[in-house]
């Protein structure tokens, strides 16, 4: 037999397990259906330089207790994200500042939360994996059951304690199930490390993350995973949660009920991708809002070819009324890149922007890298202009 047969058969044979199973604690009376918010794909290119914004509007339907969730694609195995407010850049919490990415990533929304995505949008960011969608799981489609309850382990700052979990425990998981580890005592610092029972961590995003007091979840989307989790026995101990600064009270799973909904016409699309060409710093579509919340990020790596004698040209379309656009050095307070005290403003007529470079600009783009930010416009082009 093969292992992928041996695969399906014995997910299949858990499934049934989960049946004879006591109820989940919570059962919607409808169930509504897992809502894509935004189709990609987006790259997340290394460098912490890239992100997208999820737009308010596409939270205009979202309640607290929904889960917001990040599917991916082409993640490397150091891969890392964060969850933004897009007016400040700050996390929506702490715990999502960085967080490494696996298949899939998620966080459940909060009262705190749950304004933010509706004034400001969600901002996905990190470095080294592409976001293949986003979508929002109702807290009506939603189940959780409590797999195991204490006796509480408090997590010493020396990572020295673990809880030893048994198979008994986790009988009867499925396929896209998230378990959910439940804490308190929450210090700052607190991390959380879900291994196997050799305490290898079972993958990149629950090694040693930051950890909140809302817990932590990890999904099970890879069926070999989640044979090898219900298979694995060590005088009954199948999982171990590690850590420091935080005490573990529970572990429950989340079960989603019904699919995706097939209507993606309410859906946001990612820009474009292009491949940039030789003479290229930027090639999409970076729509510049009215309240300077987005703007465009140019590693100082892309600028080592240049000399003092070139222009960066910027082009631009959909112009609205008092369009105007900086560019500022990539580091801390924007500085001008010009090395004015005050910042530079270009207004858009409609024509290319252009920036002459002289030593002090090249010196800068050359240690630090550019930011152009603005508002009321949507870039579509960063090109190097050769003076010859």
């Amino acid at each position: 037999m093969s292992i992928r047969k041996l695969i399906i058969i014995s997910v299949l044979l858990f499934s049934c397990l989960w049946g004879n199973a006591t109820a989940p604690v919570l059962v919607a009376d409808s169930v509504e259906a897992e809502h894509v918010l935004l189709i990609g794909p987006k790259t997340i290119g290394g460098g912490w330089k890239d992100n997208i914004v999820v737009l308010p509007g596409q939270f205009a339907d979202t309640k607290s207790g929904d889960i917001i969730k990040v599917y991916t694609v082409s993640a490397k195995s150091f891969a890392q994200a964060c969850f933004q407010n897009p007016k400040g850049w700050k996390a929506i919490a702490p715990q999502y500042a960085y967080f490494n990415v696996g298949r899939t990533f998620s966080f459940t929304v909060t009262d705190s939360i749950l304004p933010v995505l509706r004034d400001n949008g969600l901002a996905i960011g990190g470095h080294d994996y592409v976001i293949e969608k986003v979508t929002r799981i109702p807290a009506t489609a939603i189940s959780e059951k409590t797999l195991w309850r204490g006796p509480s382990v408090i997590m010493r700052d020396d990572w020295s304690v673990s809880a030893p979990i048994r198979k008994d425990f986790l009988k009867g998981l499925q396929l896209g199930d998230v378990l959910h580890f439940q804490v308190s005592r929450v210090e700052s610092g607190a991390a959380m490390k879900v291994m196997n029972f050799t305490y290898q961590a079972l993958s990149p995003d629950v090694d040693g993350v930051a950890v909140g007091k809302e817990g932590l979840t990890y999904s099970l989307d890879d069926p070999a995973q989640l044979v090898a989790l219900q298979m694995a026995d060590n005088n009954g101990v199948v999982l171990r949660v590690g850590g420091k600064g935080y005490r573990l009270d529970k572990i429950s799973v989340i079960r989603q009920q019904g699919g995706l909904d097939p209507d993606l016409s309410r859906a946001q699309r990612a820009p474009k991708e292009y491949v940039l060409q030789p003479d290229e710093l930027f090639h999409g579509e970076r729509v510049l809002p009215t309240d300077f919340s987005a703007n465009v990020t140019l590693t100082a790596e892309r600028m080592q070819d240049l000399t003092a004698e070139d222009c960066i040209v910027v082009s631009y379309k959909d112009r609205q009324p008092g369009a105007e656009i900086s560019f500022r050095e990539n580091k801390s307070g924007w500085p001008d890149i010009s090395g004015s005290k005050e910042p530079v403003w270009y207004t858009l007529d409609g024509n290319d922007v252009v920036l002459p470079l002289n030593d002090d600009i090249l010196d800068h783009l050359m240690t630090s890298g550019m930011i152009i930010t603005g508002a009321g416009a949507t870039i579509t082009h960063v090109t190097i202009l050769k003076v010859q």
